[in-house]
């Protein structure tokens, strides 16, 4: 039976009747959104003593916003934000940022070597890679 329902579960994906979901779990057990397909325009991270400067400069509000430090060092450290409207700054403490192991990010301890923002917007699920400096 569970054969069964495993090739039907197939066979309907591939005939379009059903869409397997977008999200997944991510390495540390929040859900993924779905893949980026747009740049994030007027967003800038970056490191401003013990905090996280986020400048979102568009037109457009942000939603679902992750920040994250370091991404390519084992997925490094993240924080979720429900909404960033546009026009706004906003600084977040850096011991919000945390690792899959539950670690926070120290900036006396780790450089932060580089910043992502991934959220949804009106043109669709949207990132920004790179580092504000002063």
């Amino acid at each position: 039976m569970k054969y069964f329902s495993i090739v039907t579960l197939v066979c309907l994906i591939g005939l379009g009747c059903i869409t397997p979901s977008s999200e997944d779990v991510d390495e540390a057990g929040g859900a993924k959104s779905e893949t980026p397909t747009v740049a994030l325009r007027g967003v800038v991270a970056g490191l401003a003593g013990m905090g996280i400067l986020l400048q979102n400069h568009s037109p457009e509000d942000l939603l679902d916003v992750d920040i994250v430090i370091n991404e390519r060092s084992n997925g490094g450290f993240r924080f979720h934000v429900d909404e960033i409207k546009s026009n706004t700054t906003h600084t977040y403490l850096t011991q919000v940022f945390r690792n899959a192991a539950g670690t926070s990010f120290n900036p006396q301890e780790v450089s932060a070597d580089g910043f992502a923002v991934y959220a949804d917007t009106p043109r669709g699920r949207g990132s920004w890679q790179g580092q504000y400096r002063q």
